[in-house]
């Protein structure tokens, strides 16, 4: 049974809102009346408001979006890849937290985002509810120029569409979050080798400063998210040392990380991301990967993970991607 998150709704607001159902272009027409003329236009794809995911659905709904933008009055810059989230304040705690700051829209060429969400509605096939915003990317924070919630027609086949997974918003913030704290702990890290054979063994090797909280997680190619440390060998408390290795070499309970590419992929880019933090925080709701693959955290609990990141200052983050597969072979 597929996750998905439902709103209620009394039939006469269905009716009022529903004629947006067969005229997306011109909803999107009367948004645009808040865009200059001339102006480069991104439209990223959408994303299941519940999950974080980005599916076959979501590219659907960019694509009746970006197509309704009038080419002959504003410039569209294709960008898939883009990551935009609807609702960026929910992330960022007054500048002091920041999601999908620089590291993802440093190099965008556009000067407008058109952004949008879903939803599904109880009771009701075929239909999605969804949010569009128009955002400008150049102002400091993203300035909402305009806004949207209408109710949007989806084809017979969605449920195969949500099956084709094209990655998760709420994992793409993990990449891209920050704290402009000025009491961050020192760190740095490195992996023993940034790409590896499929079940070849991996190694942390971190130097932080000592009182500090560490966490590894396993940012995977399947858009989940494990916890490495601490876990239930090793609970989380204040490091006693500055250099840390993982996995430790006298601890009996964790001999070795295995790592595997995707079944479906010769080879898979994954990253492995490190926090140190002045304070403990709990991020017990994460699997831990012990003696198994695949268990990651999807959805709802990768944004209680950002939920958590983004309540603490005090912390410190690096990113360190590695590509596992037979592209390493030697």
């Amino acid at each position: 049974m597929m996750s998905q998150h439902y709103r209620n709704y009394f039939f006469l607001l269905l009716f009022i809102i529903g004629s947006c159902q067969t005229n997306i272009k011109k909803e999107i027409s009367d948004l645009a009346t808040s865009i200059p003329a001339g102006k480069r236009i991104s439209v990223p794809n959408s994303y299941d408001s519940n999950t974080g995911e980005v599916n076959g659905l979501g590219c659907y709904l960019r694509d009746k979006i970006e197509s309704s933008i009038d080419t002959e009055k504003y410039h569209l810059v294709p960008r898939e890849d883009l990551v935009i989230f609807f609702d960026e304040k929910e992330f960022d705690m007054h500048n002091k937290v920041n999601v999908d700051s620089q590291k993802n829209t440093e190099k965008i060429d556009s000067d407008i985002a058109i952004a949008s969400r879903y939803y599904f509605i109880k009771n009701e096939e075929n239909i999605v509810e969804l949010e569009i915003r128009v955002l400008d990317l150049k102002s400091e924070r993203r300035k909402i120029l305009n806004s949207r919630s209408c109710i949007v027609s989806i084809p017979d086949n969605y449920q195969d569409m949500i099956c084709q997974k094209k990655g998760n918003i709420y994992k793409s913030g993990l990449e891209n979050i920050s704290t402009n704290s000025r009491n961050k702990p020192k760190l740095s890290g490195n992996l023993n080798k940034n790409c590896y054979e499929d079940y070849e063994q991996m190694s942390v090797n971190i130097k932080t400063e000592k009182g500090v909280y560490l966490y590894i997680f396993n940012l995977a190619a399947d858009h989940t998210v494990t916890i490495l440390y601490p876990n239930v060998y090793m609970p989380s408390e204040p490091l006693s040392i500055e250099k840390f290795e993982f996995p430790p070499k006298k601890n009996p309970n964790i001999k070795y990380i295995s790592v595997s590419s995707l079944p479906d992929e010769d080879s898979s880019k994954e990253s492995i991301k490190i926090v140190a933090s002045k304070i403990k925080m709990d991020f017990s709701f994460l699997p831990v990967p012990i003696n198994s693959y695949y268990a990651g955290a999807k959805g709802g609990d990768i944004k209680k993970m950002l939920d958590v990141l983004k309540t603490n200052q005090e912390w410190s983050e690096i990113d360190i991607p590695y590509i596992v597969g037979k592209d390493c072979k030697k």
